[in-house]
């Protein structure tokens, strides 16, 4: 159980395709995640970490 106003982790898991700027997407996803963290909550977030993993389609290739 976690204390009131300790600092938490945030764990996200994506799926990425073959041909994504995986480095930028990442680094946006994080700043938007901080972001409305900050906006909508009061938690103080310690670390946010991006587990990334591959799926070889192209969701634009899909449609």
């Amino acid at each position: 159980m976690e204390t009131a106003g300790e600092p938490v982790t945030i764990e996200i898991d994506v799926s990425l395709y073959s041909g994504a700027d995986a480095p930028r997407v990442i680094e946006d996803l994080r700043r938007e995640v901080a972001s409305s963290l900050a906006t909508h909550t009061e938690l103080t977030v310690a670390e946010i970490r991006i587990l990334v993993r591959d799926d070889d389609k192209d969701p634009e290739e899909e449609a």
